[in-house]
């Protein structure tokens, strides 16, 4: 492939007309990935593959993007569209009484009109979209008619949004047609773009490309994903409490790495986190016969700090708060006054650009960090004096209660930061025989899958329901934003609601 730039200035050179490059994402654009590579795919395979795959994929995505718009980080090309999304009210929280609605931005509009009428107050109301309530109206009014009522004696009001009428449910996989295979062609075109950006050889990926006679590729789904269970016990603490001790959650995670079979051979795997929830091995190669690989790539997806801030509608005391949400250091600071601090701290907020693009290992350590509290060998419930010691452990024979100890120190203290690798792709675990031993993540998972699946289940609602929580949260800052902007747009004769922002 050749760089369109180069050939147009050096087109004598060429006989025929090259394929050229283009920037692929490796993690789709509208899913807000952002590694790029001009070495995977030319430009015509590129739309290829775009139409086939990818606008299949990021769409089964799209009732969680839609949602969380106000945070993520924008996307490097195309705008952002309002996408339309199905769902199902659920009446007074009822789950009994549900009634099937649109979601767009965050206005939740009813499928089809209905009303309520309280005769007594003689008001009627009708839910419905602007662009079917007045033909609505006027079925309304012919059941009024029907009942030996005046519609005349009514008032009627017109209600758009209806969230407030109960739980809100979207849908997610239900009336999506042909879901499972687009999921699986999405995980394993990410999978296949990253080990081709980590240089591996693309005849050594053949559970996700086959190659024809020509020796044109074609990405196939051949049963290779298999979804990620938290065996290791880290792990299981690090994913119950993922979105409290992951800084930069939601994100997205990339980890590729060959490991070897019992007979000596290589897999070539990769793991794929996306959101933080969506979580996958992909078997590349059962018989890989390249040199041992491992590479990752980790990413924030949200903007991960304020809207613009301007220090003039803030107070002194919290000038420092906002400092290290934008990460100044305000050592740096040479001047003298107030004044001059705001204006040194202000110059440092306008010109701020966030970094998406993280060091696994730097994230991995804050997050254990974090979970340091629940990693201490507790006290004995009788005395209240402190639990066994390590070695008193090792003594009694009690691995299991050393696993997290363990768990921990392999990462922390593996020389050269190599511990790190094991991160999502070994795992300490008892044996039969009472001694520890690391064991396969990717094979452990494929063996749980094929075993028993409920456990795999559990663990998927659990991350999804984390993620919808957290966009919960987003949506309900995002409508309190609105709320506090309207007040200010009214500015009300006492000047007291600057202190809202505070």
């Amino acid at each position: 492939m050749v760089d369109p730039a180069y050939y147009q200035q050096h087109h004598e050179e060429f006989t025929e007309v090259p394929k050229f490059t283009h920037d692929e994402h490796i993690i789709h654009n509208a899913l807000h990935g952002r590694l790029t590579s001009s070495r995977i795919l030319c430009q015509t395979c590129g739309a290829t593959f775009g139409h086939a795959t990818d606008s299949d994929f990021v769409s089964l995505l799209s009732p969680l993007t839609a949602r969380l718009k106000e945070v993520l980080l924008p996307k490097q090309h195309g705008k952002h569209t309002i996408v339309t999304l199905q769902g199902v009210l659920y009446e007074g929280g009822n789950p009994t009484k549900e009634r099937r609605v649109e979601i767009r931005g965050r206005v939740v509009t009813p499928k089809d009109p209905y009303h309520t009428l309280d005769a007594s107050a003689g008001v009627v109301t009708i839910y419905a979209s602007p662009a079917r309530a007045r033909h609505y109206k006027n079925v309304v009014m012919k059941e009024l008619i029907a009942q030996g009522l005046n519609p005349e004696d009514f008032e009627f009001r017109f209600v758009e949004d209806v969230r407030d009428q109960g739980t809100l449910g979207v849908f997610f996989t239900e009336g999506v047609p042909d879901f499972n295979e687009r999921w699986h062609l999405g995980f394993n075109k990410i999978a296949l773009g990253f080990a081709m950006y980590a240089g591996v050889d693309r005849t050594q990926v053949p559970r996700a490309l086959r190659l024809d006679d020509t020796g044109r590729g074609h990405l196939v789904a051949s049963q290779n994903l298999c979804p990620f269970y938290p065996f290791g016990v880290l792990d299981k603490l690090l994913e119950l409490r993922r979105p409290r001790v992951e800084e930069y959650y939601p994100s997205h995670t990339l980890i590729l790495f060959t490991q070897l079979r019992q007979d000596g051979g290589q897999v070539l795997c990769c793991y794929v986190d996306l959101f933080s929830t969506f979580q996958y091995y992909v078997l590349l190669n059962d018989h890989y016969e390249g040199a041992p690989v491992y590479k990752s790539y980790h990413q924030a997806t949200t903007k991960s700090v304020p809207g613009h801030v301007d220090l003039q509608h803030v107070r002194h005391k919290f000038w420092n708060v906002v400092a290290e949400q934008f990460g100044i250091d305000t050592s740096k600071f040479t001047g003298s006054g107030m004044e001059a601090y705001r204006a040194f701290l202000q110059r440092n907020i306008d010109t701020y650009q966030f970094k998406p693009q993280l060091t696994l290992p730097v994230e991995v350590e804050k997050m254990i960090e974090r979970l340091q509290p629940l990693l201490l060998i507790p006290q004995d419930d009788d005395t209240g004096q402190p639990g066994p010691s390590v070695m008193e452990l090792m003594k009694a024979n009690r691995p299991d209660l050393l696993l997290p100890l363990l768990e921990e120190q392999r990462i922390y203290l593996t020389p050269e930061q190599n511990g790190y690798e094991l991160f999502r792709t070994s795992y300490l675990d008892v044996s039969g025989r009472g001694s520890l031993e690391m064991q396969s993540y990717f094979s452990s998972c494929r063996d749980l899958l094929q075993r028993d699946g409920e456990p795999i289940r559990q663990h998927n609602h659990l991350k999804f329901a984390q993620l919808n929580e957290f966009i919960d949260e987003v949506e309900s800052l995002a409508e309190l934003q609105e709320q506090i902007d309207q007040l200010r747009q009214r500015k009300p004769a006492q000047e007291n609601l600057g202190s809202l922002s505070d």
